[in-house]
């Protein structure tokens, strides 16, 4: 699994109106979306065409204690979209 995640300037914009209403931080989101993306299942080509010019946020910082959590949750996900090697 990387040890960066990049987002988009499109999800920059979102956690930061988001942060700004509900008063949650960057990495409290992306565990969200992390999570929402997970449930919502198969990836579609459209997903994988975008920037990495928003923030930029350490592995640890998002997932701290629960890594391997999150890890076995996106790998566990059906269907199977990424490899171990990937993460």
């Amino acid at each position: 699994m990387t040890n960066k995640l990049h987002t988009s300037q499109k999800t920059q914009e979102i956690f930061n109106s988001l942060g700004q209403s509900l008063r949650l931080q960057p990495f409290i989101l992306s565990k969200l979306a992390i999570a929402l993306s997970v449930r919502k299942g198969q990836l579609q080509a459209n997903d994988f065409k975008t920037d990495n010019n928003g923030l930029e946020l350490s592995r640890q910082v998002i997932f701290g204690d629960h890594d391997l959590l999150f890890k076995s949750l996106i790998i566990k996900a059906p269907p199977h979209i990424l490899s171990m090697e990937c993460l």
